[in-house]
């Protein structure tokens, strides 16, 4: 089940000279106001979230919705922002940004809205994701939000320090819980895994003959599986020397 922004960060106590620091931040950028569709939210910069909420409403019914700034006690989400307008305030006649292990790509399309208000530049958005269905999600974000094929580009990758494939976990969820198994002995804690529920004849086969294990693990402490898959491996090198400024 999805989980709204409020689960996933929850709302904490802050210092009152942290809340000070930052104050003003996004003073120039005017908070979203208007009707969304029953059961959906956008945020202060006006992008549609793909977080779906149970409705009593009719299909297509449209609700008021009224937008506020972030502020502190937001958490990762207004450090996200922060990031977004630090490198927007420093960009030049063209805007490039690459999310690494871009999920849905909330950052891409956030940057984007805040970079109409605030400077709008000729714009490149990459996200490199290794799961294939949240690639399918990145698509879908980017659509929702009146975004052109040719607006952006989604790479189907892993991120790691060469280009050896990498173990992966992959399900059709929209879960940050995906693991990479990649570095010291995790993969031959892996293969322990599988031998030990006597699975190691029928993933070889599956490895030799798709390019994948089919095996299912855990995620989330067992609420949630993942099927080990081969997924292809970029460096942050191989994703940033194609271009001659990364934002």
């Amino acid at each position: 089940m999805d989980r709204s922004p409020e689960e996933l960060y929850p709302v904490v106590a802050v210092p009152e000279s942290l809340v000070t620091r930052v104050a003003g931040l996004f003073d120039h950028l005017t908070p979203w106001e208007g009707e969304v569709p029953a059961g959906r939210s956008r945020n202060f910069l006006g992008a549609l979230l793909p977080y779906v909420a149970k409705s009593d409403l009719p299909p297509g019914a449209l609700v008021p919705l009224k937008t506020r700034r972030p502020e502190v006690r937001d958490g990762e989400g207004l450090a996200e922002y922060y990031a977004s307008l630090r490198a927007i305030e420093g960009a030049r006649e063209r805007f490039t940004m690459i999310s690494l292990g871009a999920h849905f790509g909330g950052q891409l399309v956030n940057t984007a809205f805040m970079l109409r208000q605030m400077k709008p530049l000729p714009t490149r958005l990459i996200g490199v994701e290794a799961n294939p269905f949240m690639c399918g999600q990145l698509h879908a974000h980017f659509a929702e939000n009146g975004f052109r094929p040719d607006d952006y580009v989604v790479v189907n990758a892993a991120i790691g320090a060469d280009n050896r494939p990498m173990l992966f976990t992959v399900c059709n969820a929209r879960t940050g819980a995906a693991r990479a198994f990649h570095d010291g002995n995790r993969p031959d804690e892996v293969a322990n895994i599988i031998e030990q529920a006597g699975q190691s004849a029928r993933v070889l086969r599956r490895v030799l003959t798709e390019m994948s294990t089919d095996f299912e693990m855990s995620l989330n402490d067992g609420d949630l599986t993942g099927r080990l898959d081969i997924v292809s491996t970029l460096t942050i090198a191989d994703t940033i020397d194609p271009h001659d400024w990364v934002d």
